[in-house]
């Protein structure tokens, strides 16, 4: 009896575009908002944050403290504030270690202290 899938097993390139964190006034979070940053490897708890994030200006929305139009653009402002940065920095070195020459020059020129540091930018 086979319980799974036989032979080499594998997944496509992982592909991370930037998208909006509204769009028509609806609240994106999550995959959706495009935290999900396989290459920041914290995608999750970013998921999690935006969802909690979301859920926080839809409550003031339903108290009456924020439009529609307020809602979003209110979450806008704090998702980028809790995210831009990360995803910069991310994009920054996805770049770089995809690019084999620069990729290779930059691992002799700063070794270890540059993972280190990119450890560090894309989980601020």
């Amino acid at each position: 009896m086979t319980l799974g899938p036989i032979g080499f097993l594998g997944t496509g390139p992982v592909f991370f575009t930037r998208k909006p964190p509204s769009e028509n006034g609806l609240l994106m979070a999550g995959d959706a908002a495009g935290v999900i940053d396989p290459f920041s490897g914290e995608g999750q708890a970013a998921a999690l944050a935006s969802g909690i994030l979301a859920g926080d200006t839809a409550e003031r929305l339903l108290a009456g403290e924020l439009s529609r139009a307020g809602a979003a653009h209110a979450y806008a402002t704090e998702w980028r504030k809790r995210f831009a940065r990360r995803f910069a920095w991310s994009a920054v070195f996805r770049r770089l270690v995809l690019n084999e020459r620069i990729g290779a020059i930059a691992g002799r020129l700063a070794g270890a202290r540059l993972i280190h540091f990119a450890i560090g930018a894309t989980r601020r």
